[in-house]
């Protein structure tokens, strides 16, 4: 079975796509329950899959229509991370690139 390349890096982005709205309604819950570290850690972990997924597009698919679209993410997923620096960074990258 042939894969054509456009499909892996779409599920790929796909897959980052979902993993970002699950953090954010994990997020959500979060912030319902600040008591409850697990859902706090929980949307943690989801928001850096969700920069390495979006990030793996960025390396292997630069010129894709994703890119933007992986950028934005992986800004919001650093921002929600607390780590404002690199979310600062990616999306300088985002005003600078489209």
């Amino acid at each position: 079975m042939w894969v054509l390349p456009s499909c892996v890096y779409y599920n790929t982005f796909y897959n980052a796509k979902t993993k970002y709205e699950q953090a954010d309604l994990q997020r959500l819950e979060a912030e319902a329950e600040p008591e409850n570290r697990v859902l706090a850690n929980t949307y943690l972990d989801y928001y850096l899959f969700v920069i390495r997924k979006a990030s793996s597009i960025l390396e292997l698919h630069p010129d894709s229509k994703w890119v933007d679209d992986s950028l934005l993410m992986i800004g919001k997923s650093y921002y929600w991370r607390c780590e404002r620096r690199d979310a600062l960074q990616k999306f300088d990258e985002l005003l600078g690139n489209f």
